[in-house]
């Protein structure tokens, strides 16, 4: 079988606000793996302001609403 017929999956894992570098990941992930890459789900800000994900399958925001991911509200994705 040859290897540009194989499928592929990367998964990361780790979205910690003062070190979201989310955008810089998946260019790497689309430079290693080929331009069919996509997300699955999207970081709501960044650093200091992030404030939860976007899941692009369940078309829902999950905001945390604590440091710890502990309490988290699922809602409409924003507008913003």
């Amino acid at each position: 079988m040859s290897g540009s017929n194989q499928k592929k999956v990367a998964v990361r894992n780790i979205l910690l606000p003062e070190k979201n570098r989310f955008h810089m990941s998946v260019e790497q992930i689309k430079t290693r793996l080929g331009k069919n890459a996509i997300c699955l789900q999207l970081p709501i800000g960044k650093e200091d302001e992030f404030k939860g994900i976007i899941d692009l399958f369940e078309m829902k925001a999950y905001i945390y609403n604590d440091d710890k991911g502990e309490d988290i509200s699922i809602v409409d994705i924003p507008e913003d």
